[in-house]
């Protein structure tokens, strides 16, 4: 079965491709508020806690979370 074509080349890069935050936005982006802060220092590593705070300012950033 063929593939759908969804997205002309200039916005499967863009969709593939990650985010480029300049300083305001990564202030914005990677400050977590309380309920998300709160579940990351619940966290065992420093390293699981900086991939939780990735990952939450990613998906803040890409619209995927309500925070």
């Amino acid at each position: 079965m063929a593939r759908m074509k969804i997205f002309n080349t200039l916005e499967e890069e863009a969709f593939e491709s990650p985010p480029v935050f300049n300083s305001a936005e990564r202030k914005r982006f990677f400050s977590l508020p309380l309920l998300l802060k709160d579940s990351m220092v619940t966290l065992r590593t420093p390293t699981n806690q900086v991939c939780f705070l990735l990952t939450a300012g990613y998906f803040k950033a890409r619209r995927k979370l309500q925070a």
